[in-house]
């Protein structure tokens, strides 16, 4: 056998093997294609699970944040929370200097409702009492304060006109402010030919400083100092249209020569108006505010240097109130000392701006020249300064380490025992003693210190707290006399509508002072962050009490009407039985007996305590909550104060629907309670 055929040639074995070799080269290739398939399939399913999860994921994170943005957008807790967590956030100004402040949105809408709140109460008092001190809406009438006290025709003093002065120049920066330039220009008109404060009869020293003073003289500042005027735009607005005519060639005016010729302490002379020779340049209310700011000066003539409750504004004569057995309440006497502190300073300011070499040359305003003509001196432009200042000195005393009671005898100086309390004839005494603070510049650290001694004796005696729903509220504590003549002290769990000032300013000094005396302490952001204020700090508890009291103020809101009521008394756990058995809620209204009128407490006058408060509040955090609060009770105003034919009256009885008015509409709901 040859070589090839031998090395061709198989045995039976041979082919077996072959065969079986073959036999397991294709299984373990069908093995291996099997399961490469079964691989492939399974991470097809897996990648396909995979993506099914993820497209789940993603359809559920969309949809709760489609959800949780459109409940964003509808106003309620959850709008206001995310709102302010946003304006926490620490960002920096481009200068990296100071945070970013929230942005305090305007609300269009709401606000052009207050503005027609405004035109309905003024038109309506225009229209039926103008001149007059007081509006009576609901018989279309007005009266003045005089009525009384003479049985021949009245005298008006301008009480509602010129405590309104200021609502109208701001309120004329509205998108519709134009319209009021008619109203306001004869306002000011009569104000100029008719009005006068030589009036023989006497007025409340206090009244007459707060609504007559505080009016004119912020009057002044928004339409000579800022240059606000209704229907004719402002100062800076008409300057500019006359430079761009100027360098247009379209007008005669020379804003240079204007300049050249102008005096150190007057603002160029507007364009008059033919019909009513319209000029603020002439100052009517720095004039006018001087001159009532003289006759007041009467009141401050007792022994102790306290003002008389009263003064006679032509002879210039201070007496005593008849209702209150000669005596003066604390809100009198420390509530003076912003308006006649700012007429000082400005009056000052205006001295400083005439060259010393030119006072005996220049033509002075009478208000700048003494009795016989001659330039007065910075010590007597400062006497109004100087007169209040001397009644606080005369409380500073008498207030060391304790709260003041509301009643002092102004022969002697002295504190009367007599109730302590934060409501009527004493709550603006505390509001203006941090204002104060303020206005000056953070200057008179005297004055800071006698607020915070204050607070801190509130703290500790007349706060409380009802047992349910932790209600805070501030009590009043009654002096008690025992048979040894003994005087005690109970506390009474009262609060008038008036002590809610205390929340919005509480918010106020935390914020600017960060409980500290230095005056150059940096103010809080808006809203506050946690490092604006320690753990434990006086700014931590007056910020945190001043929101829970705010809290409690609102809720006395919860009335039929909507509307708080002028006192209210609060649970507590001390409390008599007949309370527990007829009182419902955390708070009551004292009732009246059967058949006869409601009492005072249950009244609505229209008073802008709590909504200024809210409006603090507001701008100190941006928090949309204290927005919607007030404009329900702007709402309620709206349903059941607001009088047809013009004006808004106040409510007898702040649970009965209907409601009853009170035939008048005070001249700070014009001032105070619709702005806020």
């Amino acid at each position: 056998m040859s070589t090839a055929n031998a090395n061709n040639a198989r045995t039976p074995l041979d082919s077996t093997s072959s065969r079986n070799a073959t036999d397991t080269r294709k299984r373990s290739s069908n093995k291996l294609a099997k399961k490469s398939q079964k691989d492939k399939s399974k991470n097809g399913s897996t990648k396909g699970a995979a993506g099914s999860a993820i497209i789940n994921a993603l359809f559920w994170v969309l949809s709760i944040g489609f959800v949780l943005g459109a409940l964003a957008l509808v106003p309620g807790p959850l709008q206001d929370r995310l709102l302010v967590a946003i304006g926490r956030l620490e960002r920096k100004d481009t200068s990296g200097l100071y945070p970013v402040k929230t942005k305090i949105l305007a609300d269009r809408e709401k606000r052009a409702s207050i503005f027609r709140a405004f035109q309905h109460a003024w038109f309506g008092y225009e229209r039926h009492a103008f001149g007059a001190d007081e509006y009576h809406p609901v018989s279309q009438s007005g009266s003045n304060l005089t009525q009384s006290q003479s049985s021949g025709p009245s005298t008006s003093i301008g009480y509602t006109i010129i405590d309104t002065l200021d609502m109208f120049l701001l309120l004329s920066l509205n998108e519709d402010g134009a319209s009021l330039g008619k109203s306001y220009r004869r306002t000011r008109k009569w104000l100029k030919e008719e009005h006068t404060f030589d009036v023989d009869a006497n007025f409340n020293t206090f009244e007459l400083t707060i609504r007559l003073l505080g009016g004119l003289l912020s009057a002044h500042w928004a339409e000579y100092e800022v240059g606000i005027t209704p229907g004719l735009g402002t100062q800076e607005e008409e300057e500019d249209e006359r430079f761009r005519a100027s360098q247009t060639g379209a007008s005669d005016a020379n804003p240079a020569s204007e300049e050249q010729g102008r005096k150190p302490f007057e603002r160029s002379t507007r364009r008059n108006d033919e019909d009513d020779h319209y000029d603020p340049s002439d100052m009517l209310y720095l004039h006018k505010a001087v001159d009532l700011a003289d006759r007041l000066m009467g009141a401050f003539t007792t022994r102790s240097g306290l003002p008389w409750s009263n003064i006679n504004l032509k002879t210039r004569v201070g007496s005593s109130s008849d209702q209150e057995h000669g005596l003066v309440s604390t809100a009198e006497i420390g509530t003076l000392q912003l308006e006649f502190r700012y007429l000082s300073y400005m009056l000052v300011q205006q001295l400083h701006q005439i060259p010393h070499d030119q006072l005996h040359t220049m033509s002075l305003p009478s208000y700048l020249k003494d009795e016989d003509g001659n330039p007065k001196t910075v010590e007597e432009l400062r006497t109004y300064w100087n007169a209040v200042e001397n009644a606080m000195k005369v409380a500073r005393e008498g207030t060391r380490t304790r709260l003041p009671s509301v009643f002092m005898n102004p022969a002697d100086g002295e504190f009367i025992v007599s109730p302590v309390r934060l409501g009527s004839r004493g709550d603006s005494y505390f509001e203006y003693l941090l204002k104060q603070y303020l206005q000056t510049s953070r200057k008179e650290r005297d004055l800071l210190r006698m607020w915070d001694d204050a607070i801190d004796q509130i703290h500790e005696n007349l706060l409380l707290r009802t047992p349910k729903r932790d209600l805070l509220f501030v009590a009043e504590l009654d002096p008690e006399q025992d048979q040894q003549g003994q005087i005690s002290w109970r506390r009474e769990p009262k609060q008038d509508h008036l002590t809610c000032f205390l929340a919005g300013t509480l918010m106020l000094s935390a914020a600017h002072t960060r409980g500290t005396n230095d005056p150059n302490v940096q103010s809080a952001s808006i809203p506050p962050k946690p490092s604006d204020f320690e753990a434990g700090s006086r700014a931590a508890r007056d910020w945190r009490t001043g929101e829970d009291l705010l809290k409690s103020c609102y809720d006395t809101q919860k009335t039929s009407t909507g509307l708080s009521p002028e006192i209210v008394h609060f649970r507590t756990s001390t409390e008599p039985d007949w309370v527990r058995q007829k009182a419902r809620g955390e708070w009551y209204i004292k009732g009246a007996p059967p058949n006869e009128p409601p009492p005072l407490d249950a009244r609505y006058i229209l008073r802008p305590e709590i909504v200024e408060s809210i409006f603090v509040a507001y701008r100190l955090t941006a928090d949309p909550k204290y927005r919607r609060w007030g404009w329900k009770i702007f709402e309620a105003i709206e349903q059941h104060c607001k009088v047809p034919t013009g004006g808004y009256a106040g409510v007898v009885n702040v649970e009965d629907v209907p409601v009853q008015w009170e035939d008048k509409m005070e001249t700070f709901f014009l001032m105070e309670g619709i702005l806020r």
